[in-house]
């Protein structure tokens, strides 16, 4: 019955890492959830399976916490989002900060290029030169792009550059 047990545990981590990739962390959260405190599938000593489970998992190359964060930030870029904010989403997930500035290292995005390519697509049909001249709207566009995840320095970059673009 024990190894049976065991065996449950495994199969459904597997099953879960089949539908998309997970954290260690994020999948010891969902392998608790269905082991340890539901009342169908409650396992006696489940932590214990979770954690042979997520070892066995992990020398098999199945879990990687590094190359989850290389796809991670990769995939975060193309939807436009900024540094920090794929950092605070990395940490959330229970990812190491060193890894997370591993992965960073390993990537090589142009912040700087993504918060100008950014702001140009939320710009739109707006021109730079009204933006630049309307403090309230300047305030918007640079809000937009911190709740991005951009920091002050990608966004006046940003700024500059497309002001540099529509004055020629």
């Amino acid at each position: 019955m024990i190894e049976n047990s065991e065996n449950k545990v495994f199969n459904h981590a597997v099953f879960l890492l089949s539908r998309r990739d997970y954290t260690t962390h994020e999948l010891k959260q969902k392998l608790v959830v269905k082991f340890v405190r539901s009342d169908k599938s409650k396992i006696e000593n489940a932590h214990v399976f979770i954690e042979q489970a997520i070892t066995k998992i992990s020398e098999y190359g199945y879990l990687n916490d590094a190359r989850y964060c290389e796809s991670f930030i990769r995939m975060s870029a193309g939807k436009y989002r900024g540094k920090t904010r794929i950092k605070n989403e990395l940490k959330f997930k229970g990812v190491n900060n060193q890894l997370i500035e591993n992965a960073f290292n390993a990537c090589e995005i142009d912040w700087f290029e993504l918060a100008t390519v950014c702001l140009e697509r939320k710009l739109g049909n707006t021109s730079m030169h009204e933006v630049l001249s309307d403090h309230k709207l300047k305030s918007k566009y640079f809000r937009f792009l911190m709740s991005r995840g951009f920091n002050s320095e990608e966004i006046q970059n940003a700024m500059d550059e497309l002001k540099h673009q529509h004055s020629e």
